[in-house]
């Protein structure tokens, strides 16, 4: 008898079978994952394992230190600025320190001059994320059929 293909699964021989004769796995749809997995796995490597080489801390460094509004990003970019220019000395890093920490400086004063003049604050805006998630459920549930019977509401006179 000639070796034929074997089950995936258990090793069985199942040959030009569809299904295999010991565990019942379907060996036409097992081929096909594999094929498609493996499909995927040569795309992600081909197209995405180029972007972490072409990718640097410079990239991210500068993205944190020029995103408007938060401020921590930006807070982080600038302690790493600081860091770095204090390391010259020992190992100069190929980051641009001075201006890394120009901008992020700059951008964490105007995020909080902004904040400041919309009068946002933390809990503000926690409370208005809190309260458009309950509108959003509210208003789904409310749609479902059988969410319940809207409550009651009283008229003044």
């Amino acid at each position: 008898m000639s070796e034929g293909l074997r089950c995936s699964t258990c090793g069985a021989e199942v040959g030009e079978r569809a299904i295999c004769p010991r565990c019942g796995t379907l060996i036409a749809a097992e081929r096909r994952l594999a094929k498609i997995g493996s499909s995927a796995h040569g795309y992600v490597t081909g197209t995405l394992g180029g972007i972490p080489r072409r990718l640097t801390i410079n990239h991210y460094l500068w993205a944190c230190a020029l995103m408007p509004v938060f401020v921590l990003p930006p807070l982080a970019s600038l302690s790493f600025a600081i860091f770095s220019l204090r390391q010259r000395g020992a190992g100069a890093s190929p980051i641009n320190g001075e201006w890394l920490a120009i901008v992020s400086l700059l951008n964490i004063v105007l995020s909080l001059l902004l904040l400041y003049k919309l009068h946002f604050s933390p809990y503000e805006i926690a409370a208005f994320v809190r309260d458009s998630f309950h509108w959003l459920l509210r208003t789904i549930f409310h749609v479902v059929p059988g969410g319940g019977q809207p409550s009651p509401r009283v008229i003044p006179i």
